[in-house]
């Protein structure tokens, strides 16, 4: 099968993520910190009880926690450009576990949203990466078979997920990383033709 979309993950591709960020500030909290984060990925709690309970656990205020999250978040400013131009040719998803709430912030600030055509959030679907569930309701809502995606990911079982829902995958290191295998599925697609 050809490719017809391109689905992204957000955190840790297109954004280098805060919560890493969070771990190294409050090393003590680490575990209290990614099991949050867990609660929020799966919507199991909204944005005010993740600041909060963050507030409570860090002695610092819920607008402090805000904006540490807002400020430790770097645009991956090439891998946008690269977006825009594979959006000629292919549908552009984003698959992300993140907390309800969140993203909007982000998209809003960076006036993202225009390049996506589906975005999948973990805590609206309370499906979690790397459940291969969540990378068929993506396809499906971009209108496409698995076997026509490729998922980006920063995480090694994120990829295998896609690739259980029959996708194919790039494990994101790097955008001359990412550029490199992305070239080489794409000129697969017109060797199979």
């Amino acid at each position: 099968m050809s490719t017809k979309a391109i689905i992204f993950d957000c955190y840790g591709v297109l954004y280098v993520d805060s919560h890493r960020s969070l771990k190294q500030e409050y090393p003590d909290l680490a575990q209290d910190i990614a099991d949050l984060s867990q609660q929020s990925d799966y919507g199991w709690i909204d944005r005010e009880q993740y600041l909060e309970e963050l507030s409570r656990l860090t002695g610092e205020s819920t607008s402090f926690i805000t904006e540490f999250i807002l400020t430790e978040h770097h645009l991956n400013k090439a891998l946008v450009a690269t977006i825009a131009e594979l959006k000629t040719q292919y549908k552009i998803g984003m698959v992300s576990n993140v907390g309800r709430g969140w993203l909007e912030d982000f998209f809003t600030q960076h006036n993202l949203r225009h390049l996506f055509n589906v975005i999948v959030l973990s805590g609206e679907e309370g499906i979690t990466k790397p459940n291969p569930d969540i990378f068929t309701l993506a396809a499906e809502r971009l209108g496409v078979e698995t076997g026509e995606c490729i998922m980006i990911d920063d995480i090694q079982d994120n990829c295998n997920g896609a690739d259980a829902a029959g996708m194919r995958s790039v494990h994101y290191r790097s955008n001359t990383q990412l550029t490199s295998d992305l070239q080489a599925l794409l000129e697969s697609d017109t060797q199979t033709m």
